[in-house]
């Protein structure tokens, strides 16, 4: 008797709805679905958690994860080795996200905690750690309310997030 593995790939974090992936995203897509990949589009912000769903709800093989990045609680210049851009201010939105959660392929609360790493220069880091803390306990709170697990983002604010 013949032991068969059966191999089950899953991305478990990725954000195909960035305009990084603007001219490819559906190549990638293809790709994935080729090697029968299962995809979780991370929501960092209101239009880009919209944008996770809408390609959730248009593939089989996609899941959504919505929520805010502590980089978008204040507007700060980010430059990652890939991409450099200001990120937007946005408050957590409850209702809307509650909405946006309630989908049937929205499968977490994320991508949210504490980020540190972009700090702006002229800033009150206690200010931004307070920001920070508020929207992760929201959406702590909305993820125990819908009863989802949490994608937790922390960067140079690990004594911070306890």
């Amino acid at each position: 008797m013949g032991l068969t593995i059966t191999l089950i790939m899953i991305d478990t974090h990725c954000h195909l709805q960035f305009k990084a992936y603007k001219d490819d995203y559906k190549e990638v897509i293809k790709r994935c679905n080729d090697k029968q990949m299962i995809l979780n589009v991370v929501g960092t912000q209101r239009d880009t958690s919209e944008q996770a769903v809408k390609l959730a709800e248009k593939y089989e093989n996609i899941y959504a994860t919505v929520g805010l990045h502590p980089i978008h609680t204040t507007s700060t210049e980010v430059d990652e080795e890939e991409i450099t851009f200001k990120s937007r201010e946005e408050i957590f939105d409850y209702e809307f996200y509650k909405k946006l959660a309630s989908h049937p392929k929205v499968i977490a609360i994320g991508e949210c905690g504490m980020e540190l790493f972009h700090l702006p220069a002229d800033t009150d880091r206690e200010a931004i750690v307070a920001k920070h803390r508020e929207s992760f306990l929201q959406q702590a709170k909305l993820g125990q309310e819908l009863d989802l697990p949490m994608v937790i983002h922390v960067r140079d604010a690990y004594d911070e997030l306890l």
